[in-house]
């Protein structure tokens, strides 16, 4: 009798040293990391954890204030308290209207409410059922970035603000109001003041980031900032992060980058000097160590032409800024940090009974479906009560099914659901996860987890006709 053997000891310890879900790394598309030699790191939200709920109040409290200060806006909008939960990423503001739209892949709004208030299905359908929601026309704005919830929240207050006292100015202009002020707390320097006063307070010190760092270093790779955050505010955060000297990790430090528009302009960079001043002639080359404020992705390459192929990989938490522009204008590689990921995955271990359930019953209602579509033609024969009975099922799975899927929509957020899904769809926001991220994860430390010759290689995808 033959004794199976016991695997190799590499591979017990291979499997004990998984991390847990909340901190692996997904795959869209194979990645053979030791092919990479460079990596490059926005700084918000991807290299910098924010407190979320601490950054966003204060960005929603500094936003009203501007209003009410410069843009003439009543004082009790002051009033309004921030609503931590009412918004995700991957919404669209219907600036016309007032609406907020979540959107499935395909363009179909699943979703909508007005300020705070659901719009019910005949209102979702007499509105948007036969209009495909185009989200790059100028009506409407997409959040893709967490820095974007606390306008999204604010302007949803502002709409039931407005619709219960009257007045108040069109939707465009309230919107374009918010953003306008949102973005000038942080061109003026007053959100950040407010921050650097007390970096603890809003940043979240991650202890595994610097062994990250240094491991990939140790294994080849060579480090690099771009940011579009300024030298002064980026210094004292990353000094922050790594209380042991943050210069020696990385090889180029890229500030005040414009993302998006480093990845789609000419223009140079200039030197920052040991002043901390921005140098006024353009820099001819880029020097190790060196930093560097401006500058695109053409002037990159042709500084450093190492780094303009797909042995660059970047990491980024923007969709847009950071992922999609720099998959489509470079040849680098990508990953994106979703921070949702841990609370996600968490949520999705404790509901899996519910998702056994929800996978029986949409078996039994496919069965039921065809049963009664073969009684109604005639194709099963005719049994007028077997038919009721049927009917009678079919209305009673369909109605556990959207009970036990609105429970599990709840659970993730109480209006929205998860944030990568839209009914049995992927939302908009996970259809552009899954088409530009080459590799994703929950934060930078989670590399810590994988070698820095790790292949991450996709699971199989199958076609709907190859399943089964």
């Amino acid at each position: 009798m033959s004794v199976p053997l016991a695997p190799p000891v590499e591979a017990v310890a291979s499997i004990a040293a998984a991390p847990p879900p909340g901190r692996r790394v997904f795959v869209n598309r194979n990645l053979r990391f030791e092919e990479i030699e460079w990596i490059g790191f926005d700084m918000d939200y991807t290299l910098a954890r924010y407190a979320k709920r601490e950054l966003e109040r204060l960005s929603f409290d500094l936003t009203k204030q501007r209003l009410v200060e410069h843009l003439g806006y009543p004082e009790t909008i002051l009033a309004v308290p921030y609503d931590a939960d009412f918004v995700t990423r991957g919404l669209a503001v219907d600036t016309r209207f007032g609406n907020i739209l979540k959107v499935d892949r395909h363009g179909y709004v699943g979703r909508a409410y007005r300020g705070r208030r659901r719009l019910d299905r005949a209102e979702r359908h007499e509105r948007y059922r036969n209009v495909k929601v185009r989200l790059h026309a100028k009506r409407y704005h997409w959040i893709d970035t967490l820095f974007a919830l606390p306008e999204v929240s604010l302007f949803a207050s502002l709409v039931d603000f407005f619709d219960d006292v009257g007045g108040g100015p069109p939707y465009e202009k309230m919107f374009a109001d918010v953003r306008e002020s949102i973005d000038t707390c942080h061109r003026d320097g007053s959100l950040k003041a407010i921050l650097t006063e007390d970096l603890g307070r809003f940043i979240i010190r991650d202890p595994e980031l610097g062994d990250t760092l240094e491991r990939l270093r140790r294994g080849g790779k060579k480090l690099f900032v771009l940011t579009n955050s300024e030298w002064s505010y980026t210094q004292k955060v990353l000094a922050f992060l790594l209380p042991g000297g943050w210069r020696q990790h990385f090889q180029l430090t890229l500030v005040a980058g414009q993302k998006p528009s480093f990845f789609t302009q000419d223009l140079p960079f200039h030197a920052i000097t040991e002043q901390d001043d921005v140098a006024p002639q353009p820099a001819s080359v880029l020097e190790d160590g060196g930093v560097y404020a401006g500058g695109s992705i053409r002037a990159l390459t042709r500084l450093r032409p190492e780094l303009g192929g797909e042995t660059v990989l970047y990491v980024g938490d923007h969709i847009y800024g950071d992922i999609i522009r720099s998959k489509k204008d470079t040849l680098w590689r990508t990953a994106l940090i979703l921070e949702e990921l841990e609370d996600e995955l968490l949520l999705k271990r404790q509901l899996a009974e519910h998702q056994v359930t929800l996978e029986l019953l949409w078996s039994r209602r496919d069965l039921l479906e065809f049963e009664v579509q073969g009684l109604e033609s005639g194709r099963l024969g005719s049994d007028p009560k077997r038919l009721e009975n049927q009917r009678r099922e079919l209305s009673e799975v369909n109605a556990e099914l959207r009970r036990i899927r609105d429970h599990v929509d709840s659970r993730y957020n109480p209006y929205w659901g998860s944030v990568f899904r839209e009914g049995n769809e992927l939302s908009r926001f996970g259809e552009q996860v899954e088409s530009y991220a080459c590799i994703y994860t929950s934060r930078v430390s989670n590399l810590l987890h994988y070698s820095p010759h790790q292949y991450f290689r996709r699971p199989r995808h199958w076609m709907p006709h190859e399943k089964g």
